[in-house]
């Protein structure tokens, strides 16, 4: 480990302030744009309004059935929590 240490070391205090950034930079010639655009994420076509809405007409007509059923079982457990507040509130008058 000290070994490497002392290489790099030794190869930084060689080079000249400001040459490390170009060192790094990617080699990229001003002629060649076809590299360059290449390099850049290519977008995703946006989707259609046939596509985000694809349900057909059948799967909307089952989510509208279980919605309907669901809202009737909740009619149904809060009429049945009334009755047994109301009979609760008759039954133990000391409350």
């Amino acid at each position: 480990m000290r070994h490497c240490t002392k290489h790099i070391q030794s190869t930084t205090e060689h080079r000249q302030p400001g040459t490390e950034r170009r060192e790094q930079a990617p080699d990229l010639p001003a002629r060649s744009m076809s590299k360059a655009c290449n390099m850049i994420p290519k977008s995703k076509p946006r989707k259609t309004a046939q596509q985000v809405n694809s349900q057909s007409t059948a799967e909307k007509k089952v989510i509208a059935d279980c919605a309907l059923q669901l809202q009737q079982i909740g009619d149904r457990l809060d009429l049945k929590q009334k009755i047994i507040n109301a009979l609760s509130k008759l039954l133990n008058p000391g409350t």
